[in-house]
């Protein structure tokens, strides 16, 4: 609960939905789909750079970036769509109603924000995914309803855009 801000149930069940997804060869000796959930989160939850999440783990630090990159794919293709959706109708109006009345912002359906997962440097073009803040990344964008949940997510610019 601490690590990972989830009870194991939850951790259980993005495992159980992620396992089609990410589960590799049987016979090839590979990391389980627990491993690549729990360092997908602990990257997503901490900001650590792959070497520390790799020394955390016990994993090199390109298996940390492969790990990542699959796991979030695995996300955004196969869970977002079942788990993330724009509202519209009575829900909409409960969100826009639900930020007057807990954060005094009238005519809100959706707060907005943006961060930079760090990435190792892509070997093409790698002067587009250096950004501002003087490391590479892709950016990811989040549109979140008055109660923190997610409503919408955009991953995958570079980190110059």
């Amino acid at each position: 609960m601490e690590n990972f801000c989830m009870k194991r149930a939850t951790f259980q069940y993005l495992c159980h939905e992620l396992r089609p997804f990410l589960e590799k060869n049987p016979r090839r000796k590979c990391h389980s789909v627990e491993l690549r959930v729990a360092v997908t989160l602990w990257i997503c939850g901490s900001g650590m750079e792959y070497r520390s999440i790799g020394h955390l783990f016990g994993i090199g630090i390109s298996s940390a970036c492969t790990i990542f990159q699959e796991t979030v794919q695995a996300i955004a293709t196969h869970l977002s769509p079942k788990f993330i959706q724009m509202p519209s109708g009575r829900r909409l109006q409960n969100i826009v109603e639900g930020f007057e009345a807990k954060w005094g912002v009238p005519q809100c359906a959706g707060a907005i924000d943006g961060t930079h997962v760090p990435i190792i440097a892509p070997s093409q073009n790698k002067t587009d995914y250096y950004n501002r803040k003087c490391f590479y990344s892709i950016v990811s964008q989040v549109i979140c309803d008055h109660e923190l949940r997610v409503l919408h997510v955009v991953s995958g610019w570079p980190g110059q855009v």
